[in-house]
């Protein structure tokens, strides 16, 4: 059977496998004979060992979830602002993955998601818009997605703002150096 493989980690760990790395291998030694330069070349095949070690893996069948990024920061905002975010996934596995329902409990937040399953290696995204009315201070909304997704069928992003009264809302110092 083979297998679709989340790389939950691969860039970060190749990222970090390509650098030239040196450890000290001597604490009592003289600091020029206590650096010890890695070979690129092995480290990247010791990365490439950490992630198979690491990694998730579901039958062909099966779509596989990972966002690029889980919150969104709005941020100072005046009350009554409508703000909205598109949050991408991409389906790491081969068999397609569908987005079941999105919702919020927190009023005034709407989620949209696509009807159409993901295929596999395809991007996905999730919509939401905030209508600030009758919110004030600072907002801390979840919004749950609940998938088919083989590594986690429930996921909840996050977006935060601050919310001021119309009228209210600090303003920024422009710089006198123009």
């Amino acid at each position: 059977m083979s297998f679709a493989t989340l790389r939950l980690s691969c860039l970060a760990f190749a990222t970090l496998a390509i650098a030239p790395v040196s450890v000290a291998n001597d604490e009592d030694a003289a600091p020029e004979e206590q650096i010890e330069t890695v070979d690129p070349a092995e480290a990247m095949v010791e990365a490439e060992e950490m992630v198979e070690a690491y990694a998730i893996r579901a039958p062909d069948d099966k779509g596989v979830i990972g966002f690029d990024a889980a919150s969104v920061n709005f941020g100072d905002v005046e009350q009554g602002s409508v703000l909205e975010h598109t949050y991408l996934f991409l389906n790491n596995g081969f068999g397609p993955l569908s987005v079941q329902r999105g919702y919020s409990q927190t009023s005034g937040v709407s989620v949209r998601i696509s009807p159409e399953p993901v295929p596999g290696n395809e991007l996905g995204e999730i919509k939401i818009s905030i209508n600030t009315d009758g919110m004030e201070g600072e907002q801390y909304i979840r919004i749950h997605v609940v998938t088919d997704a083989f590594n986690g069928p429930d996921s909840t992003l996050y977006a935060r703002a601050v919310v001021w009264p119309v009228g209210e809302m600090p303003v920024e110092e422009e710089n006198a150096e123009s």
